[in-house]
């Protein structure tokens, strides 16, 4: 299930299948953009200088754009943290490391080396887990944004597929249509790491859609899916981007791909459904969201002692409407993103070599050069 665009033919196949993005996935804009080198740094146990035990605070700047002064306290996507929920960082930490693969690149490290949360279920019984997450908090009213980040998810996640249980339960990222913390209504959609039951099994992205049940006190699924065709690729970068629409059954969207170093690329969801509560009569937005997190249960933690339950990442994006645009190369209609009406323009003139509007590195041709420009920027916000 992954798409490699080699001649013509397949770039035109490409074209079609570049469906995948909405005319709402191409229309966000800019917001911010930083990866973890220049002079960014985490402060544990901290938030705006003041001292909390279950947080941190990523600060510092990096690609032009700061932690704090671009990403904190403002109106459009509220407080950015790191969240531990229960702060101890012998258990649970981000951290700035060296790049596993690069030790000059410096990138975010999550780390599980406990379970540092006890919690009592509905049952009254006790139980732990693990967390640590990039949290944004605080906004109510963000309805549709996209992310775009790095990861490299570590080589000893192959030793999740020596247990033959099941996993359902081990988050990379979650967005909140109401937190659990409000009293009506809570949502959540959910992107993770799946494995079916049996020794070996390997491991799939999947995602969710659930809300609380206020009688029985668990989640609900509205929507579920599991990428079964493609396994998870372990010990190097790849690219997550995802893309959120507030909206109910006939109107909402989430969608999520990965991309691999070659330029490959697979969709782990598609879903057009609820991205909200189904009984939610005023669905009011995210309230907050985890574009980067490492949560799961205890048993998961301990059953990876001695090996590393760690996730990396690197050069975190967040688009949303009506920010700073971006310039594009192969914009070529000027309607203010790159779309498919794009790619027919230069499918028309594909083979040209006078006076050609879609050759975009000046070589006097339209080439598979041109091409590869275009599926790049693909989905991009323009002036």
């Amino acid at each position: 299930m992954k798409f490699i665009p080699k001649d013509i033919t397949v770039i035109a196949f490409s074209f079609a299948l570049l469906s995948f993005y909405t005319n709402e996935w191409q229309s966000q804009n800019l917001f911010f953009e930083s990866g973890f080198g220049g002079s960014v740094e985490i402060l544990q146990y901290e938030i705006n200088g003041n001292f909390n035990p279950n947080v941190a605070d990523v600060v510092g700047s990096d690609l032009g754009y700061d932690w704090v002064t671009d990403l904190d306290d403002l109106p459009e996507i509220g407080n950015f943290r790191i969240f531990y929920e229960v702060g101890d960082t012998l258990k649970s930490k981000a951290s700035i490391v060296n790049d596993p693969l690069n030790a000059s690149n410096k990138v975010m490290l999550f780390e599980l080396k406990e379970p540092n949360v006890e919690y009592t279920s509905s049952n009254g019984q006790t139980h732990f887990k693990g967390r640590v997450q990039a949290a944004f908090y605080n906004n109510d009213t963000l309805r549709e944004f996209r992310n775009s980040r790095k990861l490299f998810i570590h080589p000893d996640f192959a030793h999740l597929s020596t247990t033959p249980l099941p996993i359902v339960w081990l988050t990379i990222a979650e967005y909140w249509n109401n937190s659990t913390a409000e009293a009506d209504f809570p949502f959540r959609v959910t992107l993770n790491i799946r494995k079916e039951a049996g020794v070996g099994a390997p491991l799939h992205f999947g995602a969710h859609a659930q809300y609380l049940d206020p009688i029985t006190d668990s989640w609900v699924d509205v929507w579920d899916t599991v990428n079964l065709i493609d396994t998870i690729p372990l010990g190097e970068w790849i690219t997550l981007e995802d893309y959120f629409f507030e909206g109910d059954e006939n109107s909402g969207v989430y969608l999520a791909k990965i991309t691999l170093a070659d330029g490959s690329f697979y969709e782990i969801v598609n879903s057009e459904n609820f991205t909200h509560h189904p009984d939610d009569p005023l669905p009011n937005g995210v309230n907050s969201f985890n574009p980067m997190k490492l949560y799961t249960s205890g048993g998961l933690v301990d059953g990876m002692t001695d090996h590393c339950l760690c996730i990396y990442w690197d050069d975190y994006r967040l688009e949303i409407p009506g920010s700073p645009e971006s310039t594009c190369l192969t914009d070529f209609d000027n309607d203010g993103f790159v779309g498919v009406s794009d790619g027919l323009i230069l499918l028309a003139e594909f083979g040209c070599s006078t006076l050609c509007s879609t050759d975009t590195n000046g070589d006097g041709a339209v080439t598979i050069a041109d091409a590869l420009t275009f599926l790049s920027e693909y989905g991009s916000a323009c002036i």
